[in-house]
């Protein structure tokens, strides 16, 4: 049965979940990064106990900012100086600018916490994309494609003919494609689960 209490998730593009939750814990809106890492229980993959597992959640984080300054240099200074990088400078009287920059998850409040000693903060709206069990599903995927590998090798030193060689090595080049493709994507996971990305929007005042 599905956890009334767990949060939900709905699309506002370019694969990010807005958080919405009245759960005890968690604020409308927002879920809060952990420094230790959140976890979630599943049953067991492999059926050998029937235990439940304890598994790392793949929450990716992202914010968008706007800031104001009446001193618009100084303030795009001391954000370059914390690795932010421009997208795009634009001016219609008064200057803005938008920024992006990534900081490691564990230093996500610091960072957010730490713009308004540059500038004011206008406007701060928070997401989470929750790859959870998009990355266990792959992950289970990954297993299964490695041992039809392992069993194909095994088929292929076994052939008597060339035809079925051919067929077993076809077999095999796309089982390797798919192991290829899915270890690509869980390291894409994996980088974007550790790094927090802020969106900056700078305006002069």
């Amino acid at each position: 049965a599905a956890d009334k209490n767990a949060p939900s998730y709905r699309d506002v593009g370019d694969d990010l979940y807005y958080a919405e939750t009245t759960a005890t814990g968690y604020d409308i809106g927002y879920l809060e990064p952990s420094a230790a890492g959140d976890s979630y229980k599943s049953e067991s993959s492999d059926g050998s106990d029937g235990k439940d597992t304890i598994r790392e959640e793949k929450l990716v984080y992202t914010a968008n900012v706007t800031l104001e300054s009446e001193d618009f240099d100084t303030a795009s200074d001391a954000l370059h100086q914390k690795n932010a990088y421009n997208l795009n400078g634009k001016s219609y009287g008064n200057r803005s600018m938008n920024m992006k920059v990534r900081i490691p998850q564990e230093s996500y409040e610091t960072f957010l916490t730490g713009l308004s000693d540059i500038c004011n903060v206008a406007e701060v709206n928070r997401y989470v994309d929750n790859l959870t069990e998009r990355y266990y599903d792959n992950e289970n995927r990954l297993k299964s494609y490695r041992i039809q590998e392992e069993r194909l090798f095994a088929m292929l030193e076994k052939a008597e003919s060339v035809s079925e060689m051919l067929e077993i090595e076809s077999r095999l080049c796309d089982v390797q494609y798919q192991i290829e493709a899915l270890t690509n994507t869980q390291r894409t996971i994996d980088n974007d689960v550790r790094y927090s990305t802020f969106n900056l929007t700078l305006a002069e005042v």
